[in-house]
């Protein structure tokens, strides 16, 4: 907007505002104008006499002060010299602790070194001799190649091409010279093809080109200008040229770069940034919001506005079967697309009949009676159960209701109104001889049935909101009368079973049985084609920021959508219980069921149903048990420093089992946290087994505070890792560190620490046994042990299993580096370095989430060089890296092949075996050279997040 335009701006603002005033005189305008700055000055001059005064009383105040620090009297002096005094004295308590701690870390990092160092000399042997052997196989090709050079040499010297000459036109010619060596002839030798070396050719050609053209163009300007602008073609060659080499080449035209912009990026692959000096990310991220839709802000006319009066009016309540089954189905898709994230304003308050249920009666229509009352209360049951829950991010789920919106039937009345209409519409099919109409009256009983089921499920599962707010401020968050509530599973199984076998059903009744769309109309979309459907009926309730338009998922992808959600509640209520053995056993099925198919819904009725009010799983058994009978319980010292670990790590654990409620995304940031939690719990875990050693000097020998704390962490170490393959976070060039760490890294540490817990667990079953065998010959009568002994060795022979799949797991990992070392070397694999820190602070970057942690999970980039040995192997031959990718692939599968009978571990194992069967394969076919001219892909399957299937496909 330029200056004048500015100005008429505000001329017709003061007009507007001025229309419903007369005209005011310019005699008494100037009076105001004087009376106004006179104020004004006054005002000025009486707020400079009270700073003056406001500034003497501060110096004053500051004077005062000064005296009192002085003398050493002032209050907050002593104070504050208290403080140091105490806190002086507290460093230096807490670096003696420290110091303790550090020695205790050091002596436990040592012995950990010392296993390594001697579980990895029989593979340094192995290595040095590979070491010799290729050493010595390049001398001996270093040697052929000079003798292959020094023959060439001398027939390149003697060759007789170079001596014979043109004989004269006559035809006579001299018979040629004898034979010389021309030792002062230039020699070159290259390994380029004959089109590489004309490419270099021409670049070198065009270059020296355009330098010549930019030296003309210094000294006649306008010359070079009008040719540059007659001939296009060499315009657009100078430009490829410059492009190619490198070179600044002035244009002052536009260019249209759609093209060669097109081309370009053809050549990136999936994930590849490009960036440079004038495309930073700031620019990037504001070219992609002007072109995001959602950006737009602004309100559009409403071009029709039909409520629920003008619905009736024509002809809703008279609407055929076929029309009332549609109007269920598209219910249920717009349901689907509010779990998703969307408004409620866009989604199901489109319908007219869920806006105002009050007025719609059992009397006047029960089908549409059942649809409003029943999703009033899914709404406020859903509602309830994400907001109580605390799970959900504002792209998850909004929570927002643009106005209150009430029902005058309870719950367990519409559950019960909506069974006698269901049963209604079931005898209605009987009597029927018309097998059409018969279909749909039995379709939109189960339509009904579902809704009805679905509140019956939930009511099951959920605690229920307290009587007295049912009538409250529906937007507020609804109170949970949670105390003293169970989760009833077995009822809870019976019905969501029942959920499942209905909308198993859904896509095919749907698509068979509705009313067909109308002429024109191909797709679903917003459903504003239905009667009871009107998209701008909240238009007036949504803030201008908000897009103004939203996608309805269609009934192909939300009608199976239910479907996985109410398998979701079926395997919850059917698996948990048989999951609470422990806390790992709890950790890893809150984590595969956040994995499969699962929403913001079934997430969060999950932490409903195993902490419905507080720590207690189930609402019954305590997270954390005291063993009373111990005798470190009876040492108060002993017993203090236990509590406080088990409420600390009560804690942790609590935060670790709500995280699994987010989605993945939000999981693994909040990962970071409970990791530095973790840290903090490990100092207590020193204290307590620092305690416990005292009293019982066997105690030293497991430490399993500590080793409880770090195989937990060890866990989140690589769950954090999983999330990231999961969402694709890794480029394959990061490969090589990422699958060292977590092979010789994390996977050794893991195997050390279960090694740790086994022992422990075989000493306290051998220590179970020698106190049974002493009750038994003090004739004393002693509890049966089979269960408790039992359950031990059943424990021991889990963490074996878990030995066995950390090890085949490292294998792959160590594998999959070096097929990632063989690749880069192949060069389909490019490493995008910027500078000489580039690699370096990718690594940095990866690894900064466990600077919290420190030794030893967290590693620097000096010591991954030192231990991994990657730059010898990208400098040395491609071989040595295939071959160790296949000798691990195969130990890897060797050892998934003694868990293929295991119930617990064949959905996880069978696809592992896949893999490694699959990428031995490949890497045979690259170290034959047969496939040079394919280009390998890396394909992560959902069984197998982690480790990917090699792929071989056409092309480079």
């Amino acid at each position: 907007m330029t200056e004048d335009d500015r100005h008429d701006s505000d001329g017709d603002r003061e007009m507007s505002d001025s229309d419903s005033e007369s005209e005011l005189d310019p005699l008494e305008y100037e009076k105001r104008r004087d009376v106004v700055l006179r104020q004004i000055v006054l005002s000025e001059s009486q707020f400079n006499k009270l700073k003056i005064c406001l500034r003497d009383a501060k110096i004053r105040q500051l004077m005062k002060r000064r005296q009192d620090v002085i003398n050493q009297t002032d209050p907050e002096f002593l104070v504050k010299h208290r403080e140091l005094l105490e806190e002086f004295d507290a460093r230096n308590r807490l670096t003696e602790a420290i110091r303790t701690l550090e020695l205790d870390s050091l002596e436990r990092r040592t012995v950990g070194l010392k296993k390594i160092a001697e579980t990895n000399q029989n593979d340094n042997k192995i290595i040095a001799q590979e070491k010799l052997r290729e050493k010595i196989l390049d001398e001996i090709r270093s040697e052929r190649e000079r003798q292959l050079q020094e023959r060439i040499v001398k027939a390149y010297l003697l060759d007789d091409r170079f001596d014979v000459k043109i004989g004269p036109p006559n035809g006579t010619c001299h018979p040629p010279p004898s034979k010389r060596p021309r030792y002062r002839m230039p020699v070159v030798f290259h390994k380029l093809t004959e089109d590489q070396i004309e490419a270099d050719i021409r670049s070198v050609d065009l270059a020296i080109l355009i330098s010549e053209l930019k030296e003309e163009a210094a000294k006649e300007t306008d010359t070079f200008r009008s040719l540059r602008m007659a001939n296009s073609e060499l315009r657009e060659l100078l430009d490829r040229a410059a492009r190619k080499l490198d070179l600044p080449f002035d244009n002052q035209e536009p260019i249209d770069i759609t093209k060669r912009f097109f081309e370009d990026c053809s050549h990136l692959a999936l994930g590849e940034v490009v960036r440079y000096d004038s495309f930073t990310l700031g620019e990037a991220m504001s070219a992609v919001e002007l072109m995001d839709e959602k950006m737009d802000i602004g309100m559009k006319k409403v071009t029709r506005k039909m409520g629920l009066e003008e619905s009736i009016a024509k002809g809703l309540y008279e609407s055929s079967l076929g029309e009332q089954l549609i109007i269920y189905d598209a219910t249920l898709c717009t349901f689907v697309t509010w779990l998703e994230g969307s408004c409620i304003g866009q989604t199901l308050w489109t319908n007219v009949l869920l806006t105002d249920p009050e007025r719609v009666r059992f009397e006047d229509h029960p089908v549409f009676a059942c649809l409003s009352h029943g999703f009033y209360h899914i709404v406020m049951q859903v509602k309830s159960i994400i907001q109580n829950a605390s799970v959900y991010e504002e792209e998850d789920f909004n929570p927002h209701l643009p106005f209150p919106c009430t029902s005058h039937y309870p719950m367990h009345e519409v559950i019960q109104l909506m069974k006698d209409i269901e049963l209604d519409l079931v005898r209605r099919s009987e009597e029927t001889d018309k097998d059409e109409e018969k279909t749909k009256l039995l379709t939109l009983s189960s339509r009904i049935a579902f809704m009805r089921i679905f509140l019956v499920t939930l009511t099951f599962l959920v605690p229920p909101r307290k009587p007295e707010e049912w009538r409250t401020d529906s937007s507020q968050m609804p109170p949970l009368d949670a105390l003293g509530f169970t989760a009833d599973l077995d009822a809870a199984t019976s019905a969501a079973s029942k959920l499942v076998l209905l909308s198993s059903k859904f896509l095919d009744t749907s698509v068979h049985e509705c009313a067909p769309r109308p002429n024109g109309i191909e797709r679903d979309g917003d459903f504003s084609w239905l009667i009871a459907f009107e998209p701008e009926l909240n238009r007036q309730y949504l803030p201008s920021t908000f897009p103004r338009k939203i996608e309805i998922l269609p009934r192909e992808k939300a009608l199976p959508h239910l479907h996985r959600i109410s398998c979701k509640i079926h395997f919850m209520a059917s698996q948990l219980r048989n999951n609470l053995a422990d806390s790992n056993s709890l950790v890893e099925f809150m984590k595969w069921f956040s994995y499969d198919d699962s929403c913001v819904l079934t997430r969060s009725i999950l932490q409903m149903v195993v902490y419905p009010l507080d720590d207690n799983v189930l609402g019954t058994q305590p997270t954390a048990l005291f063993v009373e009978s111990t005798p470190l319980y009876d040492n108060e010292d002993c017993r203090k420093v236990v509590e406080d670990f088990t409420m600390n790590a009560t804690r942790v654990m609590l935060s670790l089992y709500q995280n699994f409620g987010f989605n993945l995304a939000r999981q693994r940031d909040k990962l970071v946290i409970i990791l530095e939690e973790f840290n903090e719990l490990h100092e207590d875990a020193c204290r307590a087994d620092a305690v416990c050693r005292d009293i019982v000097p066997v105690h030293n020998k497991y430490n399993p505070f500590v080793t409880f704390v770090f195989t937990q962490t060890l866990s989140l170490v690589v769950y954090h890792m999983e999330l990231s393959f999961r969402l694709e976070l890794f480029a394959p060039f990061e490969f090589t560190y990422i699958y060292w760490f977590y092979g010789e890294v994390v996977g050794r540490w893991y195997m050390t620490s279960i090694e740790k817990t086994r022992e422990l667990m075989r000493d306290t079953l051998r220590k179970e046994s020698e106190l049974h065998e002493q009750g038994r010959k003090n004739k004393k009568k002693v509890k049966p042990r089979f269960n408790y002994e039992e359950h031990f060795r059943n424990r021991s022979a889990v963490w074996q299993d878990q030995l066995i799949l950390r090890y085949g797991h490292s294998a792959m990992a160590d594998a999959t580096f070096h097929i990632a070392v063989a690749l880069i070397q192949m060069g389909q694999i490019r490493v995008p370095v910027w500078n000489e820190e580039s690699e370096r602070l990718r690594f940095e970057h990866r690894m900064a989430f466990l600077i919290s942690i420190g030794d030893p999970l967290h590693v620097t980039y000096e010591e991954f060089l030192s231990r991994s040995r990657v730059r010898e192997l990208l400098d040395g031959d491609i071989s040595v890296p295939l071959q160790r990718a296949i000798d691990t692939f195969e130990l890897a599968r060797s050892q998934f092949e003694k868990l293929v009978d295991r119930n617990e571990f064949t959905i996880h194992i069978k696809p592992l075996i896949l893999v490694c069967r699959t990428n031995v394969v490949v890497a045979r076919l690259l170290l034959a050279g047969n496939v040079r001219d394919r280009r390998v892909t890396f394909n992560f399957m959902p069984d197998s997040p982690i480790f990917p299937i090699l792929k071989l496909v056409a092309g480079k």
